[in-house]
């Protein structure tokens, strides 16, 4: 990746896409890795698993449906939880998020927190970076790598981080989750223990764009919702042989919406740099966002994290077992009234050299991989963007997540909220947007769908 390795300021067209970022922390991260000692190369893995995983995530979840008025203004900036999704939007309505203003400043640098989400199922903090003297978007993909949360004085390893927002190179806008509600991650520092209601919460970030210095901020935390997170044992499996394999074994409810957790086992051969993801297709009703799962691995070893039996965790150090398999954590949120649907795990390239961006509009092909899908009609509304489309694959699954819109010119990222199925098309449910000849629509590229592992769950 050597085009994406040189100076971003020499060329603006290698910044516009915020997933290429992500994928720049991967491969340096990935590189890093291989010359370290196999301890520390292994949670050198797992932490960067976890970033891959949320980090798209958390660019599916981020829906700036204007980013142009977020610029509006000379030196006025919004900071807001609230932009980040459906779940941050009804905590801020609940009064649910503190407000903060907390500011730390160190050789021209200056970071902010002013908002801070503090619940059962995770904690999260809005964050921007500014500076009238230090070029920032150099090396925006190594401010995690210096960041150090601590909760009363124990540090905690940052699970979820979320797209890069830019308007200048003196203004970055980011975002933190440490999530700790899902079993995905009791195998990680945190445990199975929850964190106090109330906690003494710090951030400090050492080094910022080659810039030794001390940004830390701290507040008081109050925890809000706290009711027990209280989970059914279920069983929905469908297993074709010891190294290809899927499973459901956990549920739980949260407000509308039901909770599904498992995992999925598929042959190591199959996975070399790319990563799994199952998505859920409700069927013949509305289709909710669901969480994806990825794993990285090493070429070398593949020590598997089992997110759901201890006798896994005693074989991470054991550096001479080898598996066949990669075995991928899934979660699934989908609507309680609907208890019919389908699992389907495919394979995407997060590769994204080669990645192209495609003129929105009605009547053409695009290709997604070994898929491709015709885009039929496009309604902009005053709330919603509707784009109306036609897979030329049979209508099992529709990974509508796997396409994002990038506006060239005001530098505006849209990712779809939802879809509908009708017949044998698919209605894509986009943020509201202006119809513009600088809207691309970019395809992720799906290599293989895993037919074989199709789960069908009825509740």
């Amino acid at each position: 990746m050597e085009k994406f390795e040189r100076n971003i300021k020499e060329s603006i067209d290698e910044i516009q896409i915020p997933k290429e970022k992500l994928q720049m922390s991967i491969d340096q991260a990935i590189d890093i890795a291989k010359n370290q000692k196999p301890k520390r190369k292994q949670k050198l893995i797992m932490s960067m698993a976890s970033i891959l995983m949320i980090g798209i995530v958390g660019v599916i979840l981020l829906t700036l449906s204007d980013q142009e008025s977020t610029q509006q203004g000379e030196g006025e900036h919004v900071v807001s939880l609230e932009q980040i999704g459906e779940y941050y939007h009804r905590a801020e309505q609940e009064g649910n998020i503190k407000s903060v203003d907390l500011v730390a400043e160190a050789d021209g640098i200056k970071v902010a927190i002013h908002e801070i989400l503090y619940d059962q199922n995770q904690l999260a903090f809005a964050f921007e970076i500014t500076s009238d003297s230090v070029p920032l978007l150099s090396e925006t993909q190594n401010i995690y790598y210096n960041m150090k949360v601590y909760i009363d004085g124990n540090e905690v390893p940052i699970h979820k981080t979320g797209p890069l927002y830019e308007n200048s190179d003196q203004h970055i806008i980011d975002y933190v989750f440490i999530e700790y509600d899902s079993l995905n991650f009791n195998f990680l520092d945190l445990s199975q223990e929850l964190f106090a209601d109330t906690v003494n919460w710090e951030v400090t970030i050492e080094s910022l764009y080659g810039i030794e210095g001390n940004w830390t901020l701290s507040e008081e935390l109050t925890k809000q919702n706290t009711s027990d997170l209280i989970y059914e044992e279920i069983d929905f499996a469908n297993t074709i042989s010891e190294n290809t394999a899927i499973s459901l074994q956990y549920y739980r409810e949260h407000e509308e919406t039901a909770i599904f957790e498992g995992w999925m086992r598929t042959p190591k051969e199959k996975n070399q740099d790319h990563a799994q993801v199952a998505y859920s297709y409700v069927q013949d009703e509305a289709g909710m966002w669901i969480t994806q799962g990825h794993k990285l691995y090493s070429t070398q070893y593949a020590v598997e994290y089992n997110v759901f039996f201890d006798e896994h965790k005693e074989l991470i150090e054991n550096r001479t077992i080898h598996y066949d398999y990669d075995e991928t954590y899934i979660g699934f949120a989908v609507p309680k009234e609907n208890d019919s649907f389908k699992v389907v795990p495919f394979l995407l390239d997060y590769h994204f050299e080669n990645r192209e961006g495609y003129l929105l509009q009605e009547n053409s092909s695009y290709e997604m991989g070994n898929y491709s899908f015709d885009i039929k009609g496009i309604q902009y509304l005053a709330n919603e963007t509707i784009v109306t489309v036609q897979p030329q694959f049979e209508l099992e699954f529709f990974p509508y997540d796997a396409l994002y819109v990038f506006n060239e010119v005001s530098k505006a990222y849209y990712a779809p909220e939802g879809f509908k199925v009708k017949d044998d098309q698919v209605q894509l449910i986009f943020p509201a947007m202006k119809e513009s000849v600088t809207n691309l629509l970019y395809p992720d590229r799906i290599l293989e769908v895993h037919e074989d592992l199709i789960l069908d769950v009825n509740y």
